[in-house]
């Protein structure tokens, strides 16, 4: 039996993903898992509640490790909003993609209306935490202080968003994923200039590539 402290949070989720990595399938059960880590259930259940919960947490990690890399830029606190977004995005799916296998097996036989997929539900609160302050940023704009209503809709907007670029990235075959790099860069002007700006030339050009790429919103 493994020692107590030779087991973490990290070597559970490390053993988790290779164990469905290699099988093509999760654990018969949490007995079955733990066995093969040579710990007690009941050890496991120090860290996670399930293997959902371990799924869930690796996206809390990534967006994690994302702000780590992001803030590492000594530029990026100096960026405008709208790049701090885009900023975000891109680093965001380079993580996803050096994980795409592991992402793969979570999404992979879930609806294509991420919304709805509750693995996601500990990342959205990380995410919006995130997302607030630059959405709050000072925009050379005639629209007046954003209230407290605008915000919510504006938060609900970004994670829409989020949602609809990891979709497509889950979906995208082209080389090195060049059409959700785009996506993220049609997507993010757009957005900021449907709210901040005059919206019609860079909507007309992200409808243009939603048609074309069949993108589902």
């Amino acid at each position: 039996m493994a020692k107590k402290s030779d087991i973490s949070a990290v070597t559970i989720q490390e053993h988790y993903i290779d164990f469905v990595l290699t099988n093509g399938n999760k654990p018969l059960s949490v007995y079955h898992f733990a066995k093969s880590l040579d710990i007690s259930e009941a050890m496991f259940y120090e860290f996670f509640s399930s293997f959902e919960q371990i799924e869930a947490q690796f996206l809390v990690d990534m967006h994690r490790h994302t702000l780590e890399l992001v803030e590492k830029s000594p530029d990026f606190k100096s960026y405008q909003a709208q790049e701090k977004l885009s900023t975000y995005y891109y680093t965001f799916l380079e993580i996803a993609k050096a994980n795409r296998s592991f992402l793969k097996f979570i999404f992979n036989a879930k609806v294509i209306d991420l919304s709805k997929v509750s693995t996601l539900n500990e990342y959205k609160p990380h995410f919006i935490e995130f997302i607030t302050p630059i959405l709050t940023l000072p925009i050379d704009t005639k629209i007046q202080k954003i209230n407290e209503t605008q915000l919510k809709a504006l938060h609900q907007g970004a994670w829409l968003q989020m949602l609809t670029l990891f979709g497509f990235w889950l979906q995208d075959t082209s080389t090195n994923f060049e059409k959700s790099d785009a996506f993220v860069e049609k997507s993010v002007k757009a957005s900021f200039d449907l709210v901040y700006h005059s919206p019609l030339s860079s909507l007309v050009d992200l409808g243009k590539f939603i048609i074309k790429e069949g993108v589902n919103i």
